[in-house]
This record gives structure tokens, C-alpha cells and sequence, in this order.
């Protein structure tokens, strides 16, 4: 299943498969985002979001009121439906 992932700020969107890490498959298009540690240990690649996503791997960096306010590490993430990333 594909979803579309849309930049508020930009109103950039881009399709991205749903077994896809959400970090590859931007990178994919050619996006020049933040990322160190891809393993969801850093935090360089937060991302606030509206939508639900999965979490491949634990969040060892974000607290539990910053998930809870849609922040995601899309390097462990993948998109359980169309997302938009607020900031």
C-alpha cells in the first residue's frame, strides 16, 4: 500500500510504500533531511507529524508528551496511512 506524505511548510508531497522506512523513502526523492544515527538513538531526524505511523524500533530520545504532540524519528517509522509534517 502507498501513502502520500505532504510538507505543510513547502506543500511539497511525495508517495511513499507503507513497508518503507519513512526517512529511505524521502530520501529517496531526493530530500536533503537531518539524520545521524538512523536507529532512533539521536533525534537529528524528528519530525512533528499529523498521522499515524508505526514504530519499527523503540523511540530511545523523545519523551512520552513529545509522541503524544506527533513528533516521530522517521528513521524508525514507517507511515500507517497519508501523513503530514507540520515542522
Amino acid at each position: 500500500m502507498k501513502h502520500i506524505v505532504k510538507f505543510i511548510n513547502t506543500n511539497e508531497s511525495f508517495e511513499i510504500k507503507e513497508s518503507e522506512y519513512m526517512l529511505d523513502a524521502l530520501q529517496a526523492h531526493k530530500l536533503d533531511l537531518p539524520f545521524s544515527c538512523g536507529s532512533g538513538v539521536c533525534g537529528a531526524c524528528v519530525m512533528q507529524v499529523s498521522g499515524e505511523v508505526k514504530w519499527m524500533s523503540p523511540n530511545h530520545c523523545l519523551s512520552p508528551g513529545e509522541v503524544e504532540d506527533g513528533f516521530i524519528l522517521p528513521c524508525i517509522c514507517k507511515a500507517k496511512e497519508s501523513i503530514e509534517v507540520l515542522d
